[in-house]
């Protein structure tokens, strides 16, 4: 008997032992594991608290970049007006100067370049001195010129208020 008595001791001991070990595993991970949730739920807290701090800067930093883009294209169409008003002034200044050089009316030219403003500027001349001789009409039928008599004016100017 005492053969199978301590076969059956050594399993009731080993059964005993595991059912120890479950039972103290059993309580021990059940309040480590309630302790491990808390734990995790307060890094995940502060993980997320730390990544919103991170959102806010970077979308504080992108409105940044976006005002300074905005301010660039506000620069770039700015600069492009002062070019194009400078291309006017360039231009009139380059119409006034050859309008000088030739003696033409500078609003009656037109063209971009020198070349082409001089050139325009001989057709007028020519177009001009070959109609010149008939461009001056004789005062006919009595048409009043355009500039009265200055001794006329006074005349009338003294009839109308009896002055002498």
């Amino acid at each position: 008997m005492d053969e199978t008595t301590k076969p059956d001791r050594q399993t009731d001991e080993a059964e005993k032992n595991d059912s120890q070990v479950q039972e103290s595993a059993s309580t021990d991970t059940h309040p480590a594991q309630e302790t491990d949730w808390k734990a995790q739920a307060r890094k995940w807290e502060e993980r997320a608290k730390a990544n919103k701090t991170r959102a806010d800067q970077l979308k504080k930093e992108l409105d940044d970049a976006n005002n300074a883009s905005t301010d660039l294209d506000k620069a770039l169409a700015r600069i492009s007006k002062l070019e194009d008003h400078n291309k006017q002034l360039q231009h009139s200044a380059l119409v006034a100067e050859v309008a000088a050089a030739k003696n033409v009316d500078a609003s009656l030219l037109s063209g971009t370049t020198r070349k082409e403003l001089e050139a325009h500027a001989d057709r007028l001349l020519a177009w001009r001195g070959s109609g010149a001789a008939s461009a001056a009409a004789p005062n006919l039928g009595g048409q009043p010129s355009n500039q009265p008599e200055p001794d006329a004016t006074r005349k009338l100017v003294r009839e109308l208020f009896n002055k002498e």
